[in-house]
């Protein structure tokens, strides 16, 4: 048997703010109800008044299957308060199956409602009901009457509903990624430990330097720091025309020599209080458990490549440190013992920006293990498209942002071509995916790169022109894609590696591990043409309609049709219409791979008792008793390239460190 559950909670702290784990183990944390069902049968209701549900209870005893919406909620509620407060037998995350991890496998809504309206159920979400449990889901307010309860029970109930018929839907995850959700939850559950005294005195000085900077900012204008909107009035006030405040606006400013001296200087003060530090030493403080680790920070699937995200403190989001690692485990140990002098290594909010990546540690007697895959990207692509040079490069163990940068120049380029190199590094790693100048700019500004947009436009067609098999493979995969949505086609093969085939309302890409990328309502539509003059040649060469059989010679009278893809995905809460091409199609499937061997490695890892505690991107970060794990050990289970993935040069890096760090 399987059974549905659902938990309506009430708590004082924010779950938003300090996680599942942290709230259900809260003191203030209650359960008003908890509905349930066995397969198709009456949904049962129990709150904490009335007698156990012992057939629920002997259920999970005996190993039953429990399948609920974002499941890591309810093991928590269950295990953290249930388990403690009640008695009740453990629930494993073996046992659990969760539908919203099945519907963002899909392309699909996380959530419940938006998910269940995606797939146009029938059943929906009960609004009134959703507001009335937002209300009462805060501990502090208990005046509410049984009927209020009665009705938060119905709600509850339907949900239930709501999630079983979704459920019907829905493919379940694979064996593979099931077991991979699995590992997902015992790796929250372990959490990362955090040196929360330090936070503490980093907060302290964050707020009293935030202080000074408001007093610095009323000498110009008589507002404080955090007021975005009106600080841009103020400086459009000025005669100086800034459209934002985001890091992009405010460094060009910085560097226009038009730009005002006195909004120059407001700007750089706006510029220092922005600094990540405050929020994410606050988001640590706020997140951690009495045992100073912070749980539940990765979201399975929270990308539609199936790559991770971040939650709360963002540990795929920690700021790049600009000083070395030595000077940041100094200022780290200034910051508890000579706070004043921190000024040493710069602006006291940019040096606590630094430290935050160390703020994450190892308790005593143990120390951080971090390995991740080098230039995963681009060697993905590489074996992807078959681009036999560049995989060359990488099998002779060779510099590829040296080899790129050879191709541009048209010359040899060495290590001691500072310059050279970075241009080679940021064209491998902005146009891989058919960007363009402007691509190109904005890897830049990531790298302090600066050159004319003519003179980028000259590196993307240099770049372009030396990789001829990316190129081509964008074109083949974006006609994949398309045919594949044609109406009778039931698969079609890009490469070897790559199939696009339509499965009901889905278009899916079948990667090399077995894993489906999903399209959701995938459609084509006319939305352009190729000017007048292009060639057959140059049109079949991009693979958009070379099996058309009237083109039989080379017209350059012709006006050919270029067909877009489009299909849904979710943005912002809403469930829209998006277009696609073939580079960003290429960009999801190189993506997806890299994740594919992050999670396989993670699986060795664990299986070789590694027991790992973070994750960012393609880096695996395990914490172990201090000596007791040897790092080639660890870069060895990395390398070690899936029976899928044959042919593809794997390489990793790794470092043993007291405290994480880049």
């Amino acid at each position: 048997m399987i059974c549905h559950i659902d938990f309506e909670t009430k708590s004082q702290a924010d779950l938003k703010k300090v996680g599942a784990h942290k709230y259900a183990a809260d003191l203030t944390t209650g359960i008003w109800v908890l509905a349930y069902a066995f397969d198709d049968g009456p949904v049962h209701v129990w709150s904490p008044m009335n007698p156990a549900p012992l057939d629920l209870l002997n259920h999970v005893k005996n190993g039953g299957e429990v399948h609920a919406h974002n499941a890591a909620f309810e093991l928590a509620i269950w295990d953290k308060h249930c388990v403690v407060k009640y008695g009740w037998p453990l629930l494993k995350p073996e046992q659990c199956r969760c539908t919203m991890a099945m519907a963002l496998a899909m392309g699909l809504p996380a959530s419940l409602d938006a998910a269940a309206k995606a797939v146009n159920l029938t059943i929906e979400k009960d609004e009134e009901g959703k507001r009335l449990m937002l209300r009462m889901c805060q501990a502090a307010n208990d005046n509410w009457s049984d009927g209020d309860v009665e009705r938060l029970a119905a709600y509850c109930i339907q949900d239930v509903e709501v999630e079983r018929q979704l459920e019907k839907r829905l493919a379940p995850l694979s064996k593979r990624e099931q077991m991979i959700w699995e590992a997902d939850q015992h790796i929250n559950e372990r959490g990362i430990f955090v040196d929360i005294p330090t936070i503490q005195s980093a907060i302290d000085i964050a707020g009293f330097e935030k202080e000074k900077l408001n007093k610095k900012l009323r000498k110009f204008i008589d507002i404080n720091a955090s007021q975005v909107a009106a600080i841009t009035t103020w400086v459009n006030e000025q005669g100086y025309e800034l459209p934002s405040l985001t890091k992009a606006d405010m460094a060009a400013a910085l560097d226009d020599r038009k730009c005002p001296a006195i909004v120059k200087e407001v700007i750089e003060i706006r510029q220092e209080f922005a600094k990540a530090s405050n929020a994410k030493l606050q988001a640590m403080a706020t997140g951690a458990d009495n045992d100073n680790r912070i749980r539940g920070t990765h979201q399975y699937w929270g990308a539609h490549t199936g790559r991770w995200a971040g939650r709360r403190i963002q540990p795929q989001n920690l700021p790049r440190p600009t000083l070395e690692n030595d000077e940041i485990n100094d200022a780290i140990t200034l910051i508890t013992s000579a706070p004043n002098k921190l000024k040493k290594y710069g602006q006291p909010l940019t040096v606590l920006s630094n430290c935050i990546r160390g703020m994450i540690t190892a308790p005593e007697g143990y120390e951080l293990i971090a390995v991740d895959f080098s230039q995963i990207e681009a060697r993905v692509l590489a074996w992807l498209a078959n681009d036999t040079s560049t995989l060359n490069v990488f099998n002779r163990k060779e510099d590829i942002y040296l080899d790129a940068a050879s191709k541009i120049y048209g010359e040899e380029i060495t290590k001691d071509d500072d310059l050279e190199r970075q241009v080679g590094k940021v064209a491998t790693l902005a146009l891989g995916y058919q960007g363009g100048v402007g691509a190109f700019q904005q890897m830049s500004k990531s790298y302090g790169l600066k050159v004319t947009n003519k003179r980028a436009d000259t590196i993307k067609k240099a770049w372009r022109e030396s990789h001829p098999a990316i190129e081509k493979f964008w074109y083949e995969t974006e006609y994949g894609a398309v045919s594949a949505c044609a109406e009778g086609i039931k698969e079609v093969k890009v490469s070897k590696h790559i199939t696009f085939l339509k499965s009901g309302s889905f278009l899916q890409c079948r990667l090399p591990s077995g894993r489906k990328l999903t399209y959701p309502y995938p459609h084509v539509e006319v939305c352009g043409f190729y000017k007048k003059g292009t060639s057959v040649k140059q049109v079949r060469e991009h693979n958009l309609v070379r099996d058309v059989e009237y083109i039989d010679k080379d017209d350059s009278n012709q006006t050919w049709e270029k067909p877009t893809l489009f299909y849904r995905s979710a943005k912002n809460g809403q469930f829209i219409q998006h277009s696609t091409y073939g580079g960003s199609l290429v960009e999801n499937i190189t993506q997806a791979i890299a994740r594919d061997l992050l999670a396989w490695a993670m699986m060795r890892f664990e299986k070789h008792g590694l027991k790992i505690v973070m994750h960012v991107h393609d880096e695996i970060v395990v914490e172990a008793p201090e000596g007791s794990v040897d790092l080639n050990h660890a870069l060895d289970l990395m390398k070690i390239t899936p029976f899928w993935a044959g042919g593809l040069p794997l390489a990793a890096d790794g470092w043993i460190a007291k405290r994480f760090k880049k």
